[in-house]
C-alpha cells in the first residue's frame, strides 16, 4: 500500500474516531434560541401550548393524516401525504441560525415509522435542498434515535421536523436538540 493512501486511511479512521467522541455528549449543549429551549417546547407542544414553536406542517399533507396528543406522547399517522407531521416554526426575524461545520445532534425518543432532521436555507432564506438532513426511524419499541449532523456549506438557518411516513405511523414520546458551539 502507498504511504500516501495509507496516511490517508489513518486520518480518515481518526476523523471517523473523532466523531463517535463527539456524539458522546463531548460538547453537545440543549439549543437555547434566545430565552426559547427547543427540547421543552416540544414539551409546551404536548401540553397543546399555543404559544408552542412547534407547528403541524401544513403544507403537501393531502390526503390530511392524524396528529394528536395521545397519553402524553405524540401520535402521527400518515394517509399518503408526502407531509405528516410537525416542525419548529420560527419566523423571521427569528430563526434556528448556524454556521457550516457547526455539529447539531438530534435525538427523538419514538416507536413506529419515520423520519427526523432538519431543512436547510441559505442566508437569503432560500431552501437548499441538497444541504438538508434526515434520518429514518423505524422500529415496534419505543427508542432513543439519535444522528449527529454536520451543517453543510451555505446553510445559514435551519428548521427540525419530525415526519410520519406514508401510510404509517409514529409515536414520539420527546425531542432534544443539542449544538456544538
Amino acid at each position: 500500500m502507498k504511504r500516501g493512501m495509507f496516511l490517508a486511511l489513518v486520518l480518515l479512521g481518526l476523523t471517523i474516531v473523532a466523531e463517535e467522541n463527539l456524539s458522546r455528549n463531548r460538547g453537545f449543549k440543549p439549543v437555547k434560541l434566545g430565552n426559547m429551549d427547543v427540547s421543552v417546547e416540544f414539551q409546551e407542544f404536548l401540553a397543546d401550548n399555543p404559544r408552542a414553536a412547534w407547528r403541524i406542517i401544513n403544507w403537501k399533507n393531502k390526503p390530511e393524516g392524524i396528529i394528536e396528543i395521545r397519553e402524553g406522547k405524540l401520535y402521527m399517522q400518515s394517509e399518503g401525504a408526502q407531509f405528516t407531521g410537525i416542525y419548529l416554526a420560527l419566523q423571521r426575524p427569528r430563526g434556528f441560525f448556524v454556521t457550516p461545520g457547526e455539529k447539531i445532534r438530534i435525538t427523538v425518543t419514538a416507536k413506529g415509522e419515520g423520519q427526523f432532521g432538519y431543512w436547510a436555507y441559505g442566508a437569503d432564506w432560500k431552501y437548499i435542498s441538497k444541504q438538508c438532513s434526515y434520518r429514518r426511524i423505524s422500529g415496534k419499541e419505543m427508542k432513543k434515535h439519535s444522528s449527529v449532523i454536520t451543517v453543510g456549506e451555505g446553510v445559514a438557518r435551519i428548521t427540525p421536523f419530525i415526519t410520519a411516513f406514508k401510510k404509517e405511523n409514529i409515536t414520539v414520546e420527546s425531542i432534544q436538540i443539542e449544538v456544538v458551539r
